[in-house]
């Protein structure tokens, strides 16, 4: 029988780390298709970590850290926070200014770097993009580093283009996800709850398997017909977060995951 999850303190857990980064640049105030896209992004925050929240009756445990990013970035709650507590004092998020992403990834990857941050036995992050164009600022050198140094290039990355239509911009968010499939596109700003809806379900899936530090191939995407994300057919192998295809050899669930780092 699981324990109640108040007796755990995070640094006796073993936790898979999420990262959102949420564009609240001023064009996400706007409508697309039915409905206003911040409004829809943040009720699919609020579905997401009511399913993160789920996990800690099994005894599995994911902590987030929510980052919004416009002129400048902002951690929304805590960092590494138990979805519950975010839940229980999480506002509205609002929108303004333009889009400087290169903040937003610096502050990402200082705490995924940081072992007082994330410590060290906690398994590799899922990191989860959303925006809604091209990013403004000095960018590409943050960019660089995040998906090409370090802990955070291990991580497990998705992105959600939402009504992203220039070529430059959706280029940023396909070159941000760690596998082809993991860029998904929403057409509509009701398209954002049933992303957020997919990948609620791929990241619980991950913690509950016997070693979240192999990472599964996207699956196919539940939705059907019109509803159905666009996602970029690839071929890449399932990946460990090594850059390594995954293969049959056993893992041990209890080693450190950045031991190849």
């Amino acid at each position: 029988m699981a324990m109640d999850n108040t007796e755990y303190q995070d640094d006796e857990i073993r936790a898979l780390p999420v990262i959102l980064l949420l564009d609240t640049s001023g064009s996400m105030s706007e409508s697309l298709g039915s409905a206003i896209k911040i409004d829809k992004l943040n009720e699919a925050v609020v579905l997401m970590m009511k399913e993160f929240d789920k996990l800690e009756r099994l005894e599995k445990f994911i902590r987030v850290t929510v980052i919004a990013f416009d002129d400048e970035e902002q951690i929304i709650g805590a960092i590494n926070e138990d979805p519950k507590i975010f839940l229980k004092n999480f506002n509205p998020l609002h929108t303004g200014g333009m889009t400087y992403l290169g903040k937003a990834l610096d502050r990402a990857k200082g705490i995924l770097e940081n072992p007082d941050s994330t410590p060290r036995r906690w398994y590799k992050p899922a990191v989860i993009l959303v925006s809604d164009g091209e990013p403004n600022g000095s960018w590409q050198e943050p960019f660089r580093r995040f998906i090409g140094e370090g802990k955070s290039s291990k991580s497990q990355r998705f992105s959600v283009a939402v009504g992203v239509n220039r070529a430059s911009a959706k280029k940023v968010l396909t070159d941000f996800a760690s596998t082809e499939k993991n860029f998904l596109v929403s057409d509509d700003a009701d398209d954002i709850v049933k992303r957020f809806e997919f990948l609620s379900r791929i990241v619980t899936e991950r913690a509950s398997q016997k070693n979240p530090d192999i990472f599964d191939e996207l699956p196919d995407s539940p939705f059907e017909n019109k509803e159905r994300p666009k996602i970029l057919q690839g071929t890449r192998k399932a990946s460990t977060g090594t850059g390594r295809s995954r293969s049959s050899k056993s893992v041990n669930n209890n080693q450190d995951p950045w031991s190849d780092f």
